[in-house]
């Protein structure tokens, strides 16, 4: 599916929301998964990262381990539409009961209450964030993807896909919002030109 104006109209023709991602993803805070929960469409998911802590594994939806894995829990919801409708909606009521907008903000204020408490202090933001724009985008890399733009003469392909798109952090991203940043310009003509 491309992009689409009414995701509601999707998820309602839908039994099974297969969220298979790469555990090296910087997701969507998981926006689509609980998207999809809200509709009351079971999510079959990796046992991973965010995942593993939004979906209850047989109650609200499926956790797996692999693709043969998906490919049986596939097998499983479509042959028990009972349970697939079951968990459907216990997810609903999850994303409704711990994800509601009134408690998440509740919990936002929360936290910036805790924060607004603490003893100020002095951060330094350029010691662990950088002083330039391509040492921010770098330093919020991890480590294995940082090494691509540090190391001598990488190739091309060796740059994951997302941080060849046009949004989220991405190199593209960085290079729109900071032109005037020689080394972020030159890393997006080496890494995402053709």
């Amino acid at each position: 599916i491309d992009y689409v104006s009414d995701v509601n109209a999707e998820l309602a023709q839908m039994d099974v929301f297969g969220y298979l991602l790469s555990p090296r993803h910087f997701g969507t805070t998981e926006n689509a998964l609980l998207e999809a929960m809200a509709a009351e469409v079971p999510v079959i998911a990796f046992d991973q990262c965010a995942e593993r802590y939004l979906i209850e594994n047989n109650e609200t939806g499926l956790l797996v381990k692999g693709k043969e894995d998906y490919g049986r829990a596939l097998a499983y919801l479509y042959e028990h539409p009972a349970e697939r409708c079951r968990m459907g909606r216990a997810a609903r009521q999850r994303v409704l009961r711990d994800f509601a907008v009134e408690r998440t903000a509740a919990q936002l204020h929360s936290i910036y209450d805790e924060v607004l408490r603490e003893k100020r202090r002095c951060c330094d933001f350029h010691g662990a964030l950088g002083r330039t724009p391509h040492e921010f985008f770098l330093n919020g890399l991890p480590h294995e993807l940082r090494s691509i733009f540090t190391a001598r003469g990488p190739a091309v392909q060796e740059l994951p896909p997302i941080l060849r798109e046009q949004s989220k952090s991405s190199l593209p991203h960085f290079s729109r919002v900071f032109p005037a940043d020689k080394q972020l310009k030159n890393w997006q003509e080496r890494f995402c030109s053709g």
